[in-house]
């Protein structure tokens, strides 16, 4: 029994399993391979960050960074050139080094996509490809002096 035409809701519940399955470990491989890992002497924190969860800490340091801006201005007035120094500061520092990392993880991931869906690619032309030098050669048996 061929079980590829088999249309049961069993086979359906099967395959939507299966498929669950699969797309779970394509992500856990994703964030695997593309993940970041901080490292601080002992203390060792690991935690695959993808560029969506840096970017939301690029986001949030901004907002927190403008806000204690703010704050120091509005609260220390003898403070307000350090105040705003700080923050300028702050914000290219950490802005520039959040944006240098979020690059890189763009490129790994798109660099990681790129692999995965070239080979379905490279796959489905070597099968076109095939198809085509059959066809031809089935042309010349057929009609050698049409394709001189």
């Amino acid at each position: 029994m061929d079980l590829s035409d088999d249309t049961s809701p069993e086979r359906d519940e099967t395959l939507l399993a299966e498929a669950k399955d699969v797309i779970e470990r394509y992500k856990n491989l994703r964030n695997e391979l593309t993940g970041w890992n901080l490292s601080l002497g002992p203390i060792q924190i690991s935690r695959a960050l993808g560029t969506n969860h840096i970017f939301i800490i690029f986001a949030a340091w901004h907002i927190v960074a403008l806000g204690a801006g703010i704050g120091i201005l509005l609260l220390w007035r003898s403070g307000t050139e350090l105040g705003i120094a700080l923050t300028v500061g702050a914000l290219f520092g950490i802005g520039s080094f959040i944006s240098q990392v979020w690059s890189q993880g763009m490129d790994t991931e798109r660099e990681f996509l790129h692999k995965t869906e070239n080979v379905d690619a490279m796959e489905r032309l070597a099968i076109v490809s095939k198809q085509m030098r059959d066809i031809e050669k089935r042309l010349n048996r057929q009609f050698p002096e049409r394709l001189e």
